[in-house]
């Protein structure tokens, strides 16, 4: 009899060392998920943390002067505003004429368009970056311009002035530009 109770101890004891086992793989098996779960996340967070340095340090915008605002369009949307009358200017940043860059020039014509935003009734100013990759196919050798912004070609500063979706007149060259919105 104290053999068989010896033999159920010992079979006890087995299945009480196979819980024991089983509970510490399953600690195991946790701390490892743990902390291989906390190595992927000081990973993630390193990666995060180093492109936000890269990438958020650097400035996107080289040329401080350049005119950009909420009222920048697309050459292809230049017909399409809201108001039924508008101008649109359109520049290119890297040009130089004269000795002058794009820069000063665009500095002139901001402190114009200003100038004159001030006033009372202004015509609004829609503003496009001709170095936009979505602008470039406007971009050309010679000036065309035509109501049909297919045909539309520019190799400089413009200066449009929109009516009832139509262009009514435009000014090409930085000194025609300054010239017309120095007397607006």
């Amino acid at each position: 009899m104290i053999e068989v109770k010896v033999a159920k101890l010992r079979d006890t004891n087995k299945k009480d060392n196979k819980k024991v086992n089983k509970i510490e793989e399953e600690k195991y098996s946790l701390k490892s998920f743990i902390v291989i779960l906390l190595i992927l996340s000081i990973t993630f967070g390193l990666f995060y943390y180093i492109t936000y340095l890269v990438v958020g340090g650097q400035k996107k915008d080289n040329n401080p002067t350049q005119i950009v605002n909420a009222d920048q369009i697309l050459l292809n949307q230049m017909l399409t505003m809201a108001e039924n009358e508008y101008y649109v200017i359109a520049t290119k940043s890297e040009s130089k004429l004269n000795g002058y860059s794009s820069i000063d020039y665009e500095e002139l014509y901001e402190k114009y368009i200003k100038d004159y935003s001030s006033k009372e009734n202004s015509i609004k100013f829609y503003y496009v970056d001709l170095n936009d990759t979505m602008n470039k196919s406007f971009v050309g050798e010679k000036l065309v311009v035509k109501n049909d912004l297919t045909d539309l070609k520019i190799n400089d500063d413009v200066l449009f002035k929109i009516k009832d979706s139509k262009i009514e007149f435009y000014r090409a060259g930085h000194e025609a530009i300054i010239d017309y919105l120095s007397k607006l």
